[in-house]
């Protein structure tokens, strides 16, 4: 929307904040698809060896998995976080 027009339907209001402008908004594209390489663990690799006490979950940890659909990527995040979390977790208690 070009500013003036923008201006024109607040009124000269602009000089004041909050400033606010709604749609039509549609988001295209928000990530980069890639990532660290993971094992099966989310421990991200050095190479073909794991870095000790470093996992990836999310986009981070996808290692170049395109995941198409609405709301997938949230999925992984939610399931690789928690799984990424509980290796973490179990690693942890095993260095102690």
């Amino acid at each position: 929307m070009p500013a003036a027009a923008l201006e024109a339907s607040a009124g000269g209001s602009l000089r004041v904040p909050p400033f606010i402008a709604l749609g039509p908004v549609r988001s295209v594209f928000v990530h980069a698809e890639g990532g660290l390489a993971v094992d099966a663990r989310h421990r991200v690799l050095a190479g073909d060896r794991p870095i000790p006490g470093l996992y990836a979950a999310g986009a981070t940890g996808q290692g170049g998995l395109l995941l198409k659909g609405h709301g997938h990527h949230l999925a992984w995040a939610f399931v690789s976080g928690r799984r990424a979390g509980r290796f973490a977790a179990t690693e942890e208690k095993n260095l102690a």
